[in-house]
C-alpha cells in the first residue's frame, strides 16, 4: 500500500477514512492527494476493500460502531468516512444496497458517511477529464477500454491504476469534470432513491471539490 506514514493522524488537518470496492479507487485518492501537494495536510487511511456495495456498507457501519472512541476524542482532528463504489452494470447489487441503505438510514445519518457512487464504473470519473460527458458510454467495459486508449498506463485487468501526475491533476480539467458530474447529479433525485439507476454518475466529484477548496485555503494562508 502506497500511503503509509509514520506521522500520527492528529498531526494532519484532515483524515480521510476510505471504504472502497477496489484498488483503483483507493489508490486514486492517495495519489491525487499527493499530486495536489496536500500530503502534509491530509492523511488518507484506507480501512477496507470490499464488494459488493451492500457488504461495503455493512463493513463500514460495523467499523464505525467499533471505533466510536476514535471520533469522540477531544483531540480528534477533522475526519470524514468515504464509501466509494460503482454499479458495474449490476442492478441486483444496487437494489440490495438501496434496501440496506433505507433499512439503516437513521444509523447512517448519525455517522456522517460520505458516499461517492459511480456509474457505470469508477473509470467514468477520470474519463471526464479527457472527453465530453455525452461521449461516455453507459457500459462499464467500454468506459474502461476508452480510458485505456487515452491513458496507456491504465489497464483494468493488468494495471488498474490511473496516473494522477498528468491530466488528472490539472486544475482546469478537474473543475470541468466536477461541473459535468454536477450536471449529472442534478438530473436525478436525492441519493440513493433514484441515483442508483442513473446511467452516468460521478459522486466522487464532491471529494475533489473539497480537496480543491482545501488547496485554495492552504495557498491563502501561505500569502
Amino acid at each position: 500500500m502506497r500511503n503509509k506514514t509514520s506521522r500520527n493522524e492528529t498531526s494532519f488537518k484532515l483524515v480521510l477514512y476510505l471504504f472502497c470496492e477496489g484498488k483503483t479507487e483507493r489508490e486514486y485518492i492517495s495519489d491525487i492527494v499527493r499530486a495536489l501537494n496536500l500530503s502534509n495536510d491530509i492523511y488518507v487511511r484506507p480501512i477496507a476493500l470490499c464488494s459488493p456495495p451492500a457488504s461495503l456498507l455493512t463493513k463500514a457501519l460495523k467499523w464505525r460502531q467499533d471505533n466510536k472512541t476514535l471520533f469522540n476524542s477531544a483531540i480528534q482532528v477533522r475526519s470524514e468516512i468515504w464509501l466509494i463504489f460503482d454499479a458495474d452494470n449490476n442492478p441486483n447489487e444496487m437494489k440490495r444496497f438501496q434496501e440496506l441503505f433505507i433499512q439503516k438510514r437513521k444509523q447512517i445519518e448519525t455517522t456522517g458517511f460520505r458516499f461517492a457512487w459511480m456509474a457505470p464504473c469508477f473509470e467514468t470519473w477520470p474519463l471526464l477529464h479527457f472527453i465530453p460527458p455525452n461521449k461516455i458510454s453507459q457500459e462499464h467495459r467500454e468506459v474502461q477500454r476508452t480510458l485505456h486508449q487515452l491513458m496507456q498506463s491504465y489497464d483494468h485487468d493488468k494495471n488498474p491504476y490511473v496516473d494522477c501526475q498528468g491530466v488528472l491533476s490539472e486544475i482546469p480539467k478537474i473543475k470541468n469534470a466536477i461541473k459535468a458530474a454536477k450536471n449529472w447529479e442534478h438530473t436525478y433525485d436525492l441519493f440513493p432513491d433514484c441515483v442508483l439507476s442513473a446511467p452516468h454518475y460521478a459522486g466522487i466529484y464532491a471529494l475533489l471539490e473539497e480537496l480543491l477548496a482545501f488547496q485554495d485555503d492552504k495557498a491563502n494562508r501561505a500569502e
